[in-house]
């Protein structure tokens, strides 16, 4: 698909969650407590304001109020040989103040930008997580055309490396459209890292988080306003926070969430960014996990 001022949108948190793979999802770069529940269902529940929606360095909406929540579930499927396979399903919505790129008038609908389903596989294999998610990206107030799509990631947890003091926790993300009613099926790959550090603040533990990640279009990703096919689409420097409510533990892990992202937007994302090739973007939400 060659995107224009607005287009396919969705989420790295489908990819993040299986396997424990870090993507940018909008709900995937928070970090978590440890959740009460021992079963082999878990999920995760959260919602949070952001100031500008980009997806994968491409501006979607950057005006008005915008809200974005998700629901998540993950079935701890099979344990072999110190190996854990697990399912994961899930959806998430970004809902917009704003309707210019709304294909219909209705009320509701039309402040629905998006909404994705997403199915998957994950599993962990000592250090290393493997998954492959299906992802379906929609929009409920027509601003583009249904995708489907499948991504392939994995990430290593290097603290062993550095004696658990640190970890640098590299993952890529490969992502391939199968199905575009709308346009070209493209590839997009993505490469991160996301150190992190836990602070203790009197009887409060904060976490801290630092994604740095590069999107690259491999496939006619990102296509410039002179039609040219380019590697780079952007690169992002975040830091996020996320601090314990104290709600009791058997109603399950509450968690306020906060982060900034800094964006350098390379020639075709900067095209549909109204020239600008660096960005701002501030979120703050509340995220459940059992």
């Amino acid at each position: 698909m060659q995107y224009q001022n607005f287009g396919v949108v969705g989420v790295t948190v489908g990819i993040s969650l299986i396997g424990g793979v870090a993507q940018t999802c909008p709900a995937q770069d928070d970090v978590a407590p440890m959740s009460p529940n021992s079963g082999a269902l878990h999920f995760e529940l959260g919602g949070e304001w952001t100031s500008a929606y980009y997806f994968r360095g491409l501006l979607q909406e950057d005006n008005g109020f915008i809200f974005q929540n998700w629901l998540d579930l993950t079935v701890d499927a099979a344990e072999i040989d110190g190996s854990n396979l697990t399912a994961n399903f899930g959806i998430w919505n970004s809902v917009h103040g704003e309707t210019d790129t709304a294909g219909i008038t209705d009320d509701f609908l039309e402040h629905i930008y998006e909404t994705d389903l997403y199915a998957g596989l994950g599993l962990e294999v000592e250090s290393w997580n493997f998954g492959v998610t299906y992802i379906v990206y929609t929009s409920p107030s027509d601003a583009f055309s249904t995708i489907g799509e499948i991504d392939l990631s994995a990430g290593y947890d290097d603290s062993d490396l550095w004696d658990n003091r640190f970890a640098l926790n590299p993952s890529a993300t490969l992502a391939i459209e199968v199905d575009d009613t709308g346009g070209s099926e493209d590839s997009y790959l993505e490469l991160g890292v996301a150190p992190g550090l836990s602070q203790d603040f009197g009887e409060t533990t904060i976490d801290f988080e630092f994604p740095v990640t590069v999107g690259l279009g491999v496939d006619d990703y990102y296509i410039d306003s002179g039609g040219d096919d380019e590697l780079f689409g952007y690169l992002r420097a975040g830091a996020d926070a996320s601090m314990p409510l104290g709600v009791p533990e058997r109603f399950g892990a509450w968690t306020l969430n906060a982060g900034v992202d800094l964006l350098f937007l390379g020639d075709a994302a900067k095209d549909v960014n109204n020239g600008d090739d660096f960005e701002v973007v501030g979120r703050l939400g509340v995220s459940l996990n059992y």
